[in-house]
């Protein structure tokens, strides 16, 4: 997806316009972290797991939003 092709376009004597840490590998531990808390919370039963469980799923949300808004930021899109 965020492969060579678009990079074919840059001239020699620029710098590389992705950051480290920025692309596909960014993006899809995010998604993974995030689908990681939604089971933990779906195995959550106490009201102070399910609590806990809320955050870190709402947490693991927005980092994988704001992963793909700079990504679109970025890329133009």
């Amino acid at each position: 997806m965020w492969g060579q092709e678009g990079r074919s376009r840059r001239t020699k004597n620029r710098e590389p316009i992705d950051p480290p840490g920025w692309g596909d590998q960014e993006l899809r531990e995010a998604y993974r972290n995030w689908m990681q808390q939604q089971a933990y919370f779906e195995q959550a039963t106490d009201p102070a797991s399910v609590d806990h469980a809320i955050r870190l799923c709402q947490e693991a949300e927005m980092l994988y939003r704001q992963c793909l808004k700079r990504i679109r930021e970025h890329s133009g899109f």
